[in-house]
């Protein structure tokens, strides 16, 4: 089954959604710098969870329509890359910070936060609509759920650990530009990762 993942450009966007500033990394690294970075890992851990129940969640509804899904996936591909393009517009666009919850998180609160979050849900839809589009059964669609959010868990438990440090860093203009461009950079290389492989099939 992992063999039809196209592992390079998937990575690419995982990391990028993860290790970008957001909600969930800036609440991080805001009780990193309060209650130190074991005091946020429960946070962490929630977001993780949370992330995973949103893959597992997409994950089933895509076996439950997979005719309708399989039908239209190229449709799915399109709509899931001009996600992608939007999305890097937007962190090179935006010149402001993004505000985030600097309130103390506890763990069921970080997996609630996933639930309500747009992105959480793009996220998900993203992954399952670009990058994992083949069969899969229940068992491998868990695996899968659960195992590709370890990538968001080490990221916003860096972003704990880094605490004031990345916040600081962040704060200057011309280091949230270059790290903004890189990580726009990195969503457009998926994107044409993706359409190329896709167009030379069809």
């Amino acid at each position: 089954m992992t063999a039809a993942i196209d592992w390079a450009p998937m990575l690419s966007f995982l990391i990028v959604a993860s290790i970008t500033p957001g909600p969930n990394n800036l609440t991080a690294a805001a009780m990193g710098m309060r209650s130190g970075f074991r005091g946020a890992l429960p946070f962490a851990l929630g977001v993780y969870v949370g992330v995973a129940l949103l893959l597992t969640l997409v994950g089933f509804l895509k076996i439950a329509i997979s005719e309708f899904f399989y039908r239209y996936v190229l449709v799915f591909k399109i709509a899931g890359s001009a996600y992608l393009l939007w999305l890097a517009f937007s962190l090179v666009r935006k010149r402001d910070g993004i505000d985030a919850d600097r309130e103390d998180v506890p763990f069921f609160k970080g997996v609630a936060l996933q639930m309500v979050n747009p992105k959480g849900l793009f996220f998900a839809m993203t992954m399952y609509s670009l990058f994992l589009t083949d069969r899969y059964d229940v068992l491998t669609t868990l695996g899968l759920a659960f195992g590709l959010p370890l990538v968001t868990i080490v990221c916003v438990s860096t972003w704990a650990f880094a605490g004031s440090f990345i916040a600081r860093y962040l704060e200057n203009p011309r280091h949230r530009r270059l790290f903004s461009w890189v990580m726009a950079l990195l969503l457009v290389y998926t994107v044409v990762t993706i359409l190329t492989k896709e167009f030379a099939v069809h």
